[in-house]
């Protein structure tokens, strides 16, 4: 797992890539008071083939006609030119901001390079409100205003919307609540994922228990389409107390007819690592054969692991990511691993290299016996690995004990 991965699985929600639109901060803020004929939508971009645009984007069109404003305001944008770009990413410290483009430049980057639909909700605000919620926007856009730290799943380019709404509208816009989180954080990522089952299983490694709990309809809108089905049950109330409902209509702004949705595909990670533990079993039972163990196999494993379970404890303890704490990864991916194939390499089966192996073969047995109750939803291609480690291990202990005993180890004739 490199930093590379890192930043695709925490960037995806909402890396949309507008810092190459034309940015109009300023343009919009020479504007005091939009007229009559303005209207504010909420933008829905579907997700793409890029790995940056996964999971879809969300913006807040505003449009003037008679003030010729036609603007995108997008809370996803990054400086990609920074020389610290990607260390400050994978510590949890990259900020991002609120950036102003013509919206005609967005829908041409969707339509011409993306091939991306576009969806617009236009929302049903009175004259008062929209002024209150451009003020606001163009507030946020300022210099000093518009920078904030990227959160994956709780402060991102979709959140920040549904945010700046109920801040520039101050109670008069409410979100309907009432059904219980039917599914957690992990759970509504997974179809984003069909295709990309490595990507899946980088991002299943990464992030901890913390996003296996169940998360509420308002918390689901980190995600763009979840963050449109929100704002369809959204409710205005004005000044007399009166409701109405937040959109006012549906509109398809950009429609590709060779669009598809993420489909499932094979799920080749998973195949790949059991294919790897079935020639483990046919080594191990070879070495079994000729009463041998193979240290190079075991130096290779018990690497691979230990990386593993140093990079997840890194990105635990080194980072400011909470998404990736608390991660029960680490009880089969030992950071410790890594220490004992460097020893293995350089002084062979010991005493103490074969006692390490016997205890990390009856942790991963006890671990496997009780891998429904760990909370948090585990790769099963982990389960994969923690039984390599167990058959490892054993293999290793019975092969001490019949070299302590001073017999030879046969299972069947030679030849």
């Amino acid at each position: 797992m490199s930093s590379k991965a890192v930043i695709l699985a925490t960037f995806l929600v909402c890396g949309v890539g507008n810092s190459a639109l034309t940015c109009l901060e300023a343009s919009a803020q020479s504007v005091d008071t939009l007229s009559d004929s303005a209207s504010i939508s909420l933008i829905t971009v579907l997700p793409g083939e890029a790995v940056y645009s996964l999971f879809g984007h969300s913006a807040l069109r505003v449009r003037d006609p008679d003030q010729n404003i036609d603007y995108s305001f997008s809370y996803g944008t990054f400086h990609f030119d920074d020389p610290m770009f990607v260390p400050k990413f994978t510590r949890g410290d990259l900020d991002y901001y609120l950036s102003v483009a013509y919206f005609d430049n967005a829908l041409r980057l969707y339509r011409d390079v993306e091939g991306r639909p576009v969806f617009e909700q236009r929302l049903a605000l009175s004259g008062d409100q929209q002024n209150r919620l451009f003020e606001f926007l163009q507030e946020n856009a300022r210099t000093e205003n518009r920078y904030y730290r990227y959160d994956f799943l709780f402060d991102n380019c979709s959140t920040r919307i549904r945010d700046a709404l109920e801040t520039a509208l101050a109670g008069e816009v409410s979100f309907e609540d009432s059904d219980s989180g039917a599914v957690s954080f992990r759970e509504l990522l997974a179809p984003y994922l069909t295709e990309r089952s490595f990507l899946r299983l980088g991002i299943d490694l990464l992030l901890g228990a913390r996003v296996d709990r169940r998360a509420s309809p308002r918390e689901t809108t980190f995600l763009p389409d979840h963050l449109s089905s929100l704002f369809d049950k959204g409710v205005l109330t004005d000044s007399t107390g009166a409701h109405r409902s937040l959109v006012l209509r549906r509109d398809t702004l950009l429609s590709i007819p060779s669009y598809r949705r993420a489909e499932s595909r094979f799920p080749w990670a998973g195949l790949m690592l059991g294919a790897i533990c079935l020639w483990l079993a046919v080594i191990t039972l070879m070495e079994a054969r000729r009463g041998e163990v193979n240290e190079r196999v075991d130096v290779i494993l018990f690497s691979l692991v230990g990386l593993i379970g140093c990079f997840l404890l890194f990105m635990w303890f080194g980072t400011s990511h909470n998404v990736t704490g608390a991660n029960w990864n680490l009880a089969w991916a030992w950071p410790t691993h890594l220490v004992y194939a460097g020893l293995l390499a350089r002084k062979g089966l010991s005493r103490q290299m074969i006692r390490y192996a016997m205890v990390s073969a009856a942790a991963m047995v006890i671990l496997v016996a009780v891998w429904e109750l760990i909370p948090q939803d585990l790769p099963e291609p982990a389960l994969a690995v923690a039984l390599m480690i167990a058959m490892r291990g054993a293999w290793i202990m019975l092969y001490a004990r019949k070299q302590k005993a001073g017999e030879t180890l046969l299972t069947g004739p030679e030849g």
